[in-house]
């Protein structure tokens, strides 16, 4: 299943990298705690936490002031990038929840945490659903260009003729405060394949209109 970066192995290998953010959740003092803070992490996914209320999480794990201050930002940089990993692999079972962390991981932490994201992902993607700010991604341009060399259909030859699409896309848009960037797509397309999405696309188009003349 894909992932914003590829397959579930490579979503583990970025979120090795959060392992020193996420490891800080080893000074909570309880259960609730952790769950509390992954639920405001998920609240705050896109904003980030204000200064004072990394103060706030400090006191809550019971790091004492004066010590070298471990980088509260960074559990919230850890703990959205798991959460967003989460949603948009869309594990269907704690097995495959287990996958989205890198070897190595604390195996009690990580218990724990894949325990609330089995319990958290379906009420945090209804709330993203629900949101009145949440868009489906646009298409905002596109165009296209013969391709008379193409190799990279399996069964087209060498010879045979492609087109290359590419569509601009602006992504989904998940907070009002945050414009989201613009994705660009290629796809290589033969004649048939082309022919099936041109007849597809005429259908949508009758259908849209036999709606607006009722």
């Amino acid at each position: 299943r894909p992932t914003p970066h590829g397959t579930l192995a490579t979503t583990a290998s970025i979120m090795a990298d959060a392992r020193t953010g996420l490891e800080l959740l080893l000074h909570a003092p309880d259960k609730e705690t952790v769950l509390a803070l992954m639920d405001d992490s998920f609240l705050c996914r896109e904003t980030g936490w204000t200064v004072d209320h990394c103060r706030q999480v400090a006191n809550q794990l019971n790091i004492p002031e004066g010590q070298p201050p471990p980088s509260i930002a960074a559990l919230h940089a850890s703990a959205a990038l798991l959460i967003k990993e989460a949603l948009y692999s869309n594990p269907k079972s704690t097995e495959e929840i287990d996958e989205l962390f890198p070897s190595g991981f604390h195996p009690k932490l990580k218990g724990l945490l894949i325990k609330v994201l089995a319990a958290r992902l379906g009420p945090w993607r209804e709330q993203i659903v629900s949101s009145p700010f949440v868009t489906t991604p646009r298409l905002k341009d596109f165009d296209w260009v013969v391709n008379p060399t193409s190799t990279g259909i399996v069964g087209v030859g060498a010879k045979d003729v492609t087109a290359i699409i590419r569509l601009t896309v602006q992504q989904s848009r998940l907070n009002a405060a945050v414009i989201p960037d613009d994705v660009h797509v290629a796809l290589e397309v033969d004649r048939e394949t082309l022919g099936e999405m041109v007849d597809t696309f005429a259908g949508i188009r009758d259908q849209l209109a036999a709606m607006t003349t009722k």
